[in-house]
């Protein structure tokens, strides 16, 4: 759990109110001595004027794991997945206007030999896993679809890019530092 906390203490003591699944929050508390709000699945939470609602996603069988929709008055709907290995959800009755999205690593670049391959396979978001979930949510309102987590030894950027795009009439970026999108809604 400890790539999945590493910062925590550091935004808690600098201001930054931080919210977690249950699971999540006992262990911070109990290791690091930090307290996050913990926020239970399928219920929507404001934080400011976002609405989010974190749902359960599978990652790994010892760490619960959320993805969110998150829905603002200016942006829209936000859909925010990573760390996980699939989506069990459908939301393409929502509308949904941005995708945030992992998508990790292909089966066709993988290396056999390494043995972190398992801990990829099981945990980590597919190529094909990733198209399947934009295109069972593409939609007329979809913007911007943004690849992130993407693995620097079993990924290929510009494949994976033209991949999606080919999928959707939505723009598709790869998240990369200093990457500025504008997610306003047209008006």
């Amino acid at each position: 759990m400890s790539d999945h906390t590493r910062y925590i203490k550091e935004y808690v003591t600098s201001g930054i109110t931080v919210y977690s699944a249950k699971e999540t929050h006992d262990y911070i508390y109990e290791n690091m001595k930090v307290y996050t709000v913990p926020i239970p699945p399928l219920k929507s939470v404001m934080v400011g004027n976002f609405k989010i609602i974190p749902f359960n996603v599978p990652h790994d069988k010892n760490i619960e794991c959320y993805g969110y929709m998150i829905e603002h008055e200016e942006i829209g709907k936000l859909l925010f997945l990573t760390d996980l290995e699939y989506c069990p959800y459908n939301f393409s009755k929502q509308h949904i206007n941005h995708i945030l999205c992992e998508c990790n690593y292909s089966k066709d670049y993988i290396n056999i030999e390494d043995e972190n391959r398992n801990r990829v396979l099981q945990t980590h978001m597919e190529l094909q896993t990733t198209i399947n979930l934009i295109k069972t949510n593409d939609n007329a309102a979809l913007r911007n679809v943004v690849l992130i987590h993407l693995s620097s030894k079993n990924a290929d950027e510009s494949v994976f890019k033209d991949k999606i795009q080919k999928i959707t009439s939505a723009n598709v970026y790869i998240a990369k530092p200093k990457l500025n999108i504008n997610l306003s809604l047209p008006f």
